[in-house]
């Protein structure tokens, strides 16, 4: 009989059709493929706590980069870089420190610039700290009233209903 339509034993029935015994014989990994070695070792994570990433880090925050940016200065994916923060909250803490230091370092410079008399910067945070707006005046230099156009629309008996009529029905 081919082995693609043989009956199964009894001992195979009692046992899931995804083992055989074969497969039975081997110990489960929780990592890795078939071949002995193959796949991520446990706690063996491209990314470490060290001195030398946390001061990257800690620079890259200051830059504000992104978390992409991040792991392509540490020639991981994102997904890894991502999974790192939250696995090292050393390293998360370094990163928002830096993140931070490097906000108060901008505000630091843009109040140094306005200081200075950089008009440009000086209105900027003006109105983004202070809530400063700029003031618009509009001027009307029509020679004639809005009240005398109503009057010469249909020979002096239009009203403002009447113009509102027309304009909506021009827009259809």
């Amino acid at each position: 009989m081919p082995a693609t339509t043989r009956q199964r034993t009894a001992k195979e029935a009692s046992t899931p059709p995804s083992t055989s015994s074969e497969n039975a014989t081997k110990p489960k990994k929780k990592h890795g493929g078939e071949r002995p070695g193959a796949g991520r070792k446990k706690d063996s994570f491209k990314l470490s706590s060290d001195e030398k990433t946390l001061h990257l880090l800690e620079g890259l925050g200051r830059i504000q980069a992104t978390t992409k940016e991040a792991a392509a200065a540490l020639d991981v994916s994102e997904v890894t870089f991502i999974d790192f923060l939250k696995r090292e909250q050393i390293a998360k803490d370094t990163f928002e420190k830096g993140k931070a230091d490097g906000r108060v370092s901008l505000r630091r410079a843009q109040f140094a610039l306005a200081l200075e008399g950089n008009a440009t910067m000086q209105v900027w945070l003006g109105k983004n700290l202070l809530g400063q707006k700029d003031k618009s005046e509009i001027e009307h230099s029509a020679s004639r009233s809005f009240v005398d156009l109503l009057k010469e629309i249909n020979g002096g008996t239009a009203s403002l209903v009447d113009v509102r009529s027309a304009a909506q029905e021009d827009e259809y």
